[in-house]
């Protein structure tokens, strides 16, 4: 039985190539393990995005295949 990429995420680690990256709003820990789940290599950097019209701040990770 084979498993549905429904997410932003298992759709871009099954289909990108090493050096390319993406961006997304879960945390580091669950983007490991669903790399982890399809044997893919990734490096993780936590960043803050600022919007300057309306003062908000977001905390976002870029993902990085390997």
């Amino acid at each position: 039985m084979s498993h549905k990429k429904c997410t932003l995420e298992s759709i871009a680690l099954t289909t990108l190539k090493p050096g390319n990256y993406f961006y997304s709003h879960k945390p580091d820990r669950e983007l490991t393990a669903i790399a982890h789940y399809y044997s893919v290599i990734i490096k993780t950097e936590r960043l803050m995005v600022i919007n300057p019209q309306n003062c908000t701040i977001q905390k976002i990770t870029k993902i990085t295949i390997l």
